[in-house]
């Protein structure tokens, strides 16, 4: 019995093992940067080997291998133009990617800039699959402070802040300006 259970698997096998004339063996390597294979093709039946070349494969070095730009989560960006003779800081409310609603500050704007608000240091854009956003702005100079806010109030640094809420207009962006009064 035990004899049987056994040679089943190794039975099984026998007839692929006869009937495969050929198999491969792929050697990576990295040659002038790029990662490569080469192997050996070896004929089961006489035994003879051959080396044979295989097309490079970014892959063949796992976590050595130069890393893929991931592609960005489709929504929208929050692009936002500072058309006030004198600097800005925005803060925005905002449906973030895993449908949570987030408050996020300070960027700052000098006059007449324009930018996407990124989530860090690296210029990642925030993203949001919602059309309905709500921004906060104040000018930052030693001038009479000048506000744009709404009624839509949270807090953002243990600061209590109105909100305005605006809605997505472009087919791409959450576009929005200020301007001077």
């Amino acid at each position: 019995m035990h004899l049987i259970v056994v040679l089943l698997p190794i039975l099984s096998v026998l007839p692929f093992l006869f009937s495969t004339a050929e198999t491969a063996i792929a050697i990576p390597y990295r040659s002038g940067g790029k990662c490569s294979s080469s192997g050996i093709d070896i004929d089961l039946v006489t035994g003879q080997t051959r080396s044979i070349f295989m097309p490079p494969d970014p892959s063949c070095y796992g976590s050595e291998a130069v890393p893929q730009r991931q592609p960005r989560p489709q929504g929208y960006q929050f692009h936002f133009s500072n058309n006030c003779s004198r600097p800005v800081q925005v803060a925005v409310i905002y449906l973030n990617l895993n449908n949570n609603w987030e408050t996020r500050g300070w960027w700052r704007f000098a006059p007449g800039e324009t930018a996407n608000l990124s989530s860090n240091k690296e210029g990642i854009p925030i993203i949001s699959h919602n059309k309905i956003f709500y921004f906060y702005a104040q000018t930052v100079d030693s001038s009479e402070r000048l506000i744009w806010d709404g009624n839509t109030y949270m807090s953002l640094n243990g600061e209590r802040l109105g909100f305005r809420e605006m809605q997505q207009q472009q087919a791409d962006n959450n576009n929005f300006s200020v301007q001077c009064k």
